[in-house]
C-alpha cells in the first residue's frame, strides 16, 4: 500500500510539474515596434492569442528590458526577433555583451531558445551578435544567398526537404 501511494504521489507530481503554464519570451526589444507592426498592425494580439489560446501558455513580449540572467530565469521559451535596418542609427538594435552572454548561459543551464534573424542586407550579422549566440552550440549564420524577387520565404534543398518551396506573399487591395 505504501508503495502504490509513493507511485501515486511521485505521478501526480511529475504531472503536476508538467501541467504548469509555460511562459514564453517573445523579445522585439531590439527594433522599435513600428517596424514590426508596419507589415501586420495587429502581430502582438495575434501572438498573444496564438500562445494563450492554442498552445496554452504565457506570454510576455518584451519590448524595453535588457535580456539579462534574472529576465531569462523566469521564462521557459526565448523567441528573439532580430531588427530590421542596418542602416537605422539607434543603438537599442544589437545585442549587448551582457545580453549575449546571459543567453548563451540561459541555453546551457537548459533554456530553450528561437532565434529569428533577417537576411545581412538588412542585420548587420556581426554587430547585431546572432553567431555570439549561436556559435558556443556549433552553428553559424552564414552569408546572404542571392534575392529572388516576390518571394515571401523559400526552403533549401537538404537531406530532409527534396527540393525547393517558395511562399509569395500577397496583399489584398480593398
Amino acid at each position: 500500500m505504501r508503495k502504490i501511494l509513493s507511485i501515486t504521489l511521485l505521478a501526480l507530481l511529475t504531472h503536476t510539474i508538467y501541467a504548469q503554464k509555460k511562459t514564453i519570451l517573445l523579445d522585439v526589444s531590439h527594433e522599435i515596434d513600428t517596424a514590426y507592426t508596419y507589415v501586420n498592425p495587429k502581430m502582438f494580439e495575434q501572438y498573444e492569442d496564438m500562445v494563450e489560446n492554442k498552445i496554452g501558455a504565457n506570454i510576455i513580449v518584451n519590448k524595453d528590458n535588457v535580456l539579462d540572467e534574472s529576465l531569462l530565469a523566469e521564462i521557459d521559451v526565448l523567441i528573439i526577433l532580430s531588427p530590421l535596418k542596418k542602416d537605422r542609427d539607434i543603438p537599442k538594435n544589437n545585442l549587448t555583451h551582457i545580453e549575449r552572454e546571459a543567453i548563451v548561459n540561459y541555453i546551457r543551464n537548459g533554456g530553450k531558445a528561437i532565434v529569428f534573424m533577417d537576411e545581412e542586407n538588412r542585420v548587420d550579422m556581426e554587430s547585431f551578435g546572432g553567431n555570439d549566440i549561436v556559435k558556443p552550440f556549433g552553428m553559424e549564420y552564414g552569408p546572404d544567398l542571392p534575392m529572388k524577387p516576390n518571394i515571401g520565404a523559400t526552403s533549401l534543398v537538404t537531406e530532409a526537404i527534396e527540393k525547393e518551396y517558395e511562399l509569395s506573399t500577397a496583399v489584398a487591395v480593398p
